[in-house]
C-alpha cells in the first residue's frame, strides 16, 4: 500500500471538507453537509456487485475507486467525523458496524 498517497488524498478530502462545512451554520446543517459531501460530491457507496473482493478491505483501493463494504466506509466517516470535531464513535453490533 502507498501509504504516502493516501496520506495525500486524505488530507486533500479533509481541506475540501473543512472548506466546504465553514460555511454551515449549525452542527446540525454541518453534518448534513459533511454526509452530502461524502455520498454524493465524493461519490463514495457501497460495493454490492462484489461485496467480497479484497479490494474492498484496502482503504486505498476504496479510496481510489470510491466503493467499499460497510467497515471501509464506516471508517473512513469514522476518520472525517472525528477530524472535522463531529462527535461520532463507532459501535460494536455484531454483526454490523456501526456509527453513532
Amino acid at each position: 500500500m502507498n501509504f504516502t498517497w493516501v496520506e495525500m488524498q486524505l488530507e486533500k478530502l479533509l481541506d475540501e471538507a473543512e472548506q466546504v462545512l465553514s460555511v454551515e451554520v449549525n452542527e446540525k446543517a454541518r453534518f448534513d453537509a459533511f454526509l452530502r459531501l461524502f455520498y454524493q460530491e465524493w461519490g463514495f457507496e457501497g460495493d454490492y456487485e462484489n461485496y467480497f473482493s479484497s479490494e474492498n478491505a484496502f482503504i486505498e483501493k476504496v479510496i481510489q475507486r470510491r466503493k467499499g463494504i460497510p467497515v471501509s466506509l464506516g471508517a473512513l466517516l469514522l476518520f472525517f467525523g472525528r477530524k472535522l470535531g463531529f462527535p461520532v464513535k463507532a459501535l460494536a453490533f455484531l454483526p454490523s458496524f456501526l456509527l453513532q
